[in-house]
């Protein structure tokens, strides 16, 4: 859902979700630079990688529990 797909998420939100987790931004850096690495991996035109990068970054206050 962070990412717009078409499917609706009706479990915990993203804060409540991670809230246990004691999670820092080193966490949340490593998540997604494994994430950067498969979709250049996998072809994905760096534009789009941008894209995916961008939001998932509207998501580290409520991922970080801030």
């Amino acid at each position: 859902m962070a990412l717009g797909g078409p499917m609706v998420y009706t479990g915990k939100d993203m804060r409540a979700a991670h809230s246990h987790m004691a999670l820092t931004d080193a966490h949340f850096v490593a998540v997604v630079a494994h994430l950067q690495s498969t979709l250049e991996e996998l072809g994905v035109a760096p534009p789009r990688v941008e894209e995916v990068l961008k939001a998932l970054d509207t998501t580290r206050s409520d991922v970080l529990n801030r």
